[in-house]
């Protein structure tokens, strides 16, 4: 855990598991809300741009790289058609719900809203959450600054086994 730097680590990516682990670090609720929307926002605009720019060639790459079967790809693009103002802030830091919305031209004036709500509602759930297991939080943390080295092998190990089975499959 980073004590002495969370924002620094959260400007470095806004996955869940970063903004989870800053919580317990002291850093105010509005430093970490700010920064967290603006790494989730530089995030979603370069991701809704790609798609608006590539469309369909755009989400081929995402599915390529991601190692999505096209089932799923289909199901997640009908969802995203027909529940957009569920699916937009239920996965607000989803690039490829940001691509699709790119694709399907989405306007900003319709993202905006749905972007800002879903951003409210998983910043206060991450915080409150975070908050409420914070003892079990920190002892997760230690023990992964214990096994750091061991985890970081293992991890490494599991992605190039993905990559390799993602493109030898195509």
């Amino acid at each position: 855990m980073d004590d002495e730097h969370p924002a620094s680590l959260l400007l470095l990516s806004s996955r869940n598991r970063f903004l989870v682990a800053t919580v317990p670090s002291g850093i105010s609720p509005f430093e970490w809300a700010l920064i967290a929307c603006l790494r989730l926002s530089a995030a979603a605009i370069v991701c809704h741009m790609l798609g608006r720019a590539y469309g369909d060639q755009a989400l081929r790459w995402f599915w390529k790289f991601m190692g999505m079967p096209q089932e799923q790809v289909s199901k997640f693009e009908k969802a995203v058609d027909n529940a957009e103002w569920f699916v937009v802030p239920f996965f607000v830091g989803s690039n490829i719900v940001w691509v699709l919305s790119g694709a399907a031209k989405t306007t900003w004036r319709r993202l905006l809203p749905l972007a800002a709500v879903g951003m409210a509602m998983r910043l206060t759930v991450v915080w409150w959450l975070s908050k409420e297991f914070e003892s079990e939080l920190r002892s997760t943390l230690k023990w992964l600054d214990n096994y750091q080295w061991w985890i970081l092998i293992g991890s490494v190990l599991i992605v190039l086994l993905v990559n390799v089975r993602n493109f030898r499959g195509r």
